[in-house]
């Protein structure tokens, strides 16, 4: 489950590159959570404020022995949809080392109780996915394994299994795509990028602590976020990134105050960049971040 961020500095700590904290709800398309209090003995249909449709068939949970639930079960749903919230709430796209063009990445979680729930054998959910304006035509499903030691602990995995797609709901031209899962908790609409993958260096430059620095890359004109790991000693931020246009965001937050760097570069084999980190707060942090396209 997703614990929710903080960005109020009354109670921000300082974090580690383990638990990084930084975010609150975003109050457009970009991100939304909302949880839900059903009875699934018939088939349900959960909407959010973004415009996803979430349909569940009767009778679709079960407990982690195999025993059928249906009653007094509570359903959270979380969205990442586009770069400013992928960065904010730490839930980068990438498959490994394999930079990913997400639709949107989505956490729907099933409880009862203190019981986590998850679908029957053969059952499917559908997600009648949210409108942002990337093209959703050769998208896949992916879920996310939890490794609390890769960025955002998830790591999106592609989902072979048959029936697992990504498809209009009509013929129309305009029919909104629908997703199609067997499992749930984490799951993503992405599709691995054609471009060649280089490591790219990241100096850090008046970083005021790269320990305690987190390192972001959007790929301009793509719904791609990835982030740089800290290596070496002195030590440098690493990336593996596509050539072209690029913004390289580093966050860190010491003693209380906010620092940012935002460099708009594109990247080319061979070369790197130098970060140069400014006070910023959050209100103009969040702007900039959502101005990424």
């Amino acid at each position: 489950m997703i614990v929710g961020f903080c960005l109020v500095l009354s109670c921000q700590k300082e974090y580690s590159l383990q638990n990084f904290s930084i975010g609150n709800s975003i109050t457009d398309i970009s991100y939304s959570e909302k949880t839900f209090s059903v009875n699934n003995q018939a088939d349900l249909l959960l909407k959010t404020p973004t415009g996803l449709k979430i349909h569940i068939p009767a009778y679709a949970f079960v407990n982690g022995t195999g025993q059928p639930v249906s009653d007094n079960i509570i359903i959270e749903v979380k969205e990442y949809l586009k770069p400013d919230a992928m960065i904010l709430y730490n839930k980068p796209s990438a498959a490994g080392d394999k930079p990913l063009e997400s639709a949107g990445e989505f956490f729907i979680g099933a409880m009862r109780g203190t019981e986590k729930l998850k679908l029957a054998p053969g059952i499917f959910i559908k997600l009648d996915l949210p409108k942002i304006g990337v093209n959703l035509n050769g998208m896949k499903v992916f879920n996310g394994i939890v490794n609390s030691s890769l960025p955002g602990n998830v790591d999106w995995v592609l989902n072979n299994n048959g029936g697992n797609i990504v498809a209009p709901i009509d013929s129309t031209a305009l029919s909104p795509f629908g997703l199609f899962c067997d499992e749930i908790e984490w799951i993503n609409c992405d599709r691995y990028l054609p471009d060649q993958v280089i490591d790219y260096d990241i100096q850090p430059g008046n970083c005021p602590d790269p320990d305690k620095t987190m390192v972001y890359v959007h790929f301009t004109g793509r719904n791609t976020v990835i982030s740089g790991f800290k290596t070496g000693s002195p030590a440098i931020f690493r990336a593996r990134m596509i050539e072209g246009p690029v913004t390289i965001v580093g966050l860190s937050i010491i003693n209380g105050e906010r620092y940012v760097s935002l460099n708009s570069k594109t990247i080319r084999r061979g070369e790197s960049v130098t970060m140069n980190f400014i006070t910023m707060n959050e209100a103009e942090l969040k702007q900039k971040l959502k101005a990424l396209r």
